[in-house]
């Protein structure tokens, strides 16, 4: 069988053709020649009984009268068989007392010089019970005639013995003629199924060859020729084969030419996605430059009067309402500050200047900044940053942006009594460079997988509506996720609702060892 996979059609057809008229040949030949070789055996048999019955009949009076003398001359009388497979023919004596044993008569010799054993040998041998049968034994074909008198009495035993001479010579011809009937009957199959196969591979074979071509070309207008039309088609497999290999191609074509114009359409709409992407981030960064401008100086003269720098203010309600504008304008220009740099890394214009940072002393500078928010909600804030970490190359500002960003939400979303915890390791991978692990865990209200996915969206904020409990614009994340990525590093966030969530940093940077 893995032969016939590993061939061509053409082949695998030759070869069935070929194997299946051989083995017609040689169960023809094998049952001819056992049906002729018994049918041998049989007449054989039959004539050896005969012929020993007749020539025991002829020798009957001499065996009777004659003496133990008289053996030259009942060998001159024992009439030779026309066999040419008579081995040996010998005559037996049985005497009238019945005192003495059966002794040899007289003998006929072939030209195998083979000689006569006694009848005891012979009984011993055979056995008593094939006396008077004509039987075959080993390579011999043996036949124990009885000789009798004229008045019944067995005055006697004749014993002939032929060898299967004719049955050998019988075989080797049978072998002789099947050998040669073999060679010419698998030469015709041979040249008839090299006529025969080629209506059904050389169909098969241009097939193969038109999808060689298409495959190779790419080209699908390609058509397979099919050697009948019309409702022929039907009256032949390999015919509706090529019919509908040509449908196909058919269909792959309208399909590949609506997709170009989908492909088409999609790169236009591509392409006026990003010239509208770039307009928005364009506007963005011109609009936050402009709202900065005037946001500074609110800043400013707020907090002269928020200080009293020009001197006293009677009404110190115009102080609280300084202070209120000094916040409302800080919270202003942290969200400005935030769209400017989304624009800017959406743009692909914010570069990182790299430098080396102590990562346990960016962390507690962070920390001062949101200790104060932690202490009024109750919630605790660990530290577990080791101090003989390496130092991590990164831009320093915007390292403290993503840390910022990360415990200002871990603050904003854990519920009174809650805890945060920041920590940090390093490993070496198998390029030399060291993996940094930071981590920022809260035991905040979690959120679902699906909302995951929507956090690290712009302008997305999960509990939005006109009743929102927590404040934000939704540039965190987005914001913290592009400072990230823009260090070759990735930002991982696992969360449940109810039970917290953990964000997860890692930066690479070259092994000093």
């Amino acid at each position: 069988m893995i032969i016939l996979k590993r061939k061509s059609l053409k082949g695998r057809l030759l070869l069935i053709i070929l194997s299946i008229s051989a083995i017609c040949v040689i169960l023809t030949t094998l049952a001819i020649t056992g049906y002729g070789i018994v049918n041998m055996r049989q007449k054989m048999a039959s004539d050896l009984d005969l012929s020993t019955k007749i020539r025991g009949t002829g020798l009957a009076g001499y065996v009777d009268f004659a003496q133990s003398g008289d053996i030259e001359k009942i060998n001159a009388i024992l009439p030779a068989s026309s066999s040419k497979d008579e081995i040996i023919a010998c005559v037996y004596k049985s005497p009238k007392d019945g005192l003495t044993p059966d002794y040899l008569m007289a003998h006929h010799e072939s030209d195998k010089k083979e000689t006569c054993p006694t009848l005891q040998e012979v009984v011993a041998q055979q056995g008593a019970n094939q006396l008077g049968n004509t039987f075959f034994d080993d390579n011999h074909l043996k036949s124990y005639k009885p000789i009798l008198a004229q008045n019944g009495d067995r005055v006697g035993y004749i014993y002939v013995e032929n060898d299967l001479q004719q049955i050998h010579e019988f075989f080797r011809i049978q072998l002789l003629v099947a050998s040669l009937i073999a060679i010419a009957v698998i030469t015709i199959s041979y040249f008839l199924a090299q006529m025969l196969q080629r209506s059904i591979s050389e169909p098969i074979q241009r097939l193969v060859n038109t999808t060689h071509k298409v495959s190779a070309e790419r080209d699908y207008s390609i058509r397979a020729e099919n050697f009948l039309s019309g409702e022929d088609i039907k009256r032949n497999e390999i015919s509706i084969l090529i019919d509908a290999f040509n449908n196909m191609l058919n269909e792959v074509e309208d399909r590949r030419q609506l997709l170009l114009r989908k492909n088409q359409e999609l790169v236009q709409s591509k392409e006026l996605a990003e010239s509208a992407n770039r307009a928005k981030s364009q506007f963005l960064a011109n609009i936050s430059h402009e709202l900065r401008t005037p946001l500074n100086a609110i800043i400013g003269f707020s907090d002269i009067i928020q200080k009293e720098l020009l001197g006293p203010i009677e009404n110190t309600k115009y102080v609280e309402y300084s202070k209120d504008i000094n916040e409302s304008g800080e919270h202003l220009l942290h969200i400005i500050n935030d769209i400017l740099d989304l624009s800017k890394a959406e743009a692909g214009k914010l570069e990182p200047v790299l430098r080396e940072i102590s990562i346990k002393k960016s962390v507690q500078e962070c920390v001062v900044f949101i200790a104060k928010r932690a202490e009024e909600s109750g919630i605790a804030v660990q530290i577990d940053v080791p101090e003989e970490l390496p130092n991590l190359v990164v831009d320093r500002t915007m390292f403290k942006r993503i840390m910022l960003n990360l415990l200002s939400n871990s603050v904003k979303f854990t519920n009174r009594g809650g805890k945060i915890r920041i920590s940090a390791s390093v490993r070496l991978n198998t390029r030399n460079e060291n993996v940094f692990s930071i981590t920022v865990e809260d035991s905040g209200i979690g959120m679902s997988k699906n909302d995951i996915d929507l956090a690290f969206k712009s302008f997305v904020q999960l509990d939005g509506g006109f009743n929102r409990k927590y404040e934000g614009t939704g540039l965190g994340l987005p914001l913290t996720k592009k400072l990230v990525e823009l260090h070759g590093g990735s930002i991982e966030m696992m969360s449940e609702v109810g039970k917290g969530t953990k964000v997860m940093l890692k930066f690479y940077c070259p092994s000093s060892k």
